[in-house]
């Protein structure tokens, strides 16, 4: 894209490029740039279109997903022939996959901005399906991304246990502030002149530079952290939010260049074993948990309802939306079920007692006990363990 002469008079104040901070800019000769990201698919081993491949129909995935696709193009770009490109390849995507997180857009309009469509479907299913890197995060339900916020929170706990108890006893918990690293790989939290790199140290190391990142941003923030005590602040620290006076661009650069120092501390986990280990210990649990609340909900739901059976019906599929995001607030991922309120609820609205929930309340107390987030992954009642 950004080689069409009128990119930047069509998309200067795109959101996409928020931040772009002036790394890329309009009349620069940004083959240098081209010339970094041409290595890329080689990098990723990533495997070339079949040369009868055809991109599929907007049809081929659901009204639902079209509607979510154009959504996100919408809000991903301004010009229409930028908009039209990202839909084609997220559809080409969703119909490989079988599944759409947002994520996945964020990373896939990032890619467009360097590569040709088809080299940035290629990169995305080798991302998608290759162990080495993130199969399981671009999901509604995403297992194996929730899996690798309960590993690197293990990971974490070794190198700054302090820190791990801070969060837990504020109901910080590791997906709900790693997931713009981890699903996001960074796209509108890290300013362009870092997000190369740091694309750079993904595509080669996989999703062992993601933990190393992980642990650099904390090593940055510890003693910010700890003197922290309220959950917005805290999410804004670690998320990395510009906006906190904390973050500033000096620390973001220290961050990126300092997280190889951290590759050690990774080496010596077997991500294999602990994978199975937190997902049979904690998230299952949860899963079930959740499983079981929403059960609850619906019952209490119908129990009081005078509706008649196709409101019911109506219902059921407004229940099958919940659970993606807190009730209250609208944006933040669910960690708690507030039995008096019947709501899934945020750690920072439980704290703050927002939306008519007091933080007396009495809350699913499974959820607290361990670090884990239910976000996406109980949005059914019906989640499978």
């Amino acid at each position: 894209m950004l080689r069409k002469a009128t990119f930047w008079a069509e998309e200067g104040e795109a959101p996409l490029l928020q931040r772009n901070d002036g790394f890329l800019k309009p009349g620069d000769d940004v083959e240098g740039v081209l010339r970094l990201v041409q290595r890329w698919p080689e990098l990723a081993g990533a495997k070339p279109l079949p040369e009868d491949f055809e991109w599929p129909a907007a049809t081929a995935i659901s009204e639902e997903n079209q509607r979510i696709v154009l959504r996100d193009a919408e809000r991903t770009f301004l010009g229409e022939a930028q908009r039209e490109k990202l839909q084609r390849v997220l559809t080409a995507i969703i119909h490989r996959f079988g599944d759409y997180a947002q994520g996945l857009g964020y990373v896939t309009s990032f890619l467009m901005l360097t590569l040709d469509e088809a080299s940035a479907v290629t990169i995305l299913a080798e991302l998608n399906e290759n162990e080495r890197y993130v199969p399981g995060y671009w999901k509604h339900e995403a297992v194996g991304f929730a899996t690798d916020a309960l590993v690197f929170e293990e990971i974490l706990a070794r190198e700054q246990n302090e820190v791990v108890q801070h969060l837990k006893q504020r109901f910080i918990l590791p997906d709900t502030y790693c997931q713009k690293w981890f699903v996001g790989l960074g796209v509108h939290v890290l300013p362009f002149e870092l997000l190369f790199t740091f694309f750079e140290g993904f595509l080669a190391g996989g999703s062992r530079y993601l933990f190393q990142f992980g642990l650099s941003v904390v090593d940055h923030l510890r003693d910010e952290v700890l003197r922290t005590k309220d959950a917005a602040n805290l999410y804004a620290l670690l998320r990395l939010d510009p906006k906190h006076r904390a973050i500033t661009p000096e620390l973001l650069r220290s961050i990126v260049a300092r997280a190889p120092e951290f590759a050690a501390a990774v080496a010596a986990a077997d991500l294999s074993v602990l994978r199975r280990e937190v997902y049979d210990t904690k998230l299952r649990p949860r899963l079930e948990a959740a499983r079981r609340s929403f059960a609850e909900a619906a019952k209490q739901k119908a129990e009081a309802s005078d509706d008649s059976d196709d409101d019911g019906d109506s219902d059921d599929d407004d229940e099958e939306g919940e659970g993606e995001e807190c009730q209250v607030c609208k944006e933040m991922s669910p960690e708690l079920f507030c039995k008096e309120c019947k709501l899934l609820l945020c750690g920072a609205c439980h704290e703050g007692g927002k939306g008519g929930h007091a933080a007396s309340h009495e809350v699913e107390e499974d959820w607290e006990e361990e670090a884990t987030k239910l976000a996406e992954l109980m949005s059914k009642a019906k989640i499978s363990a």
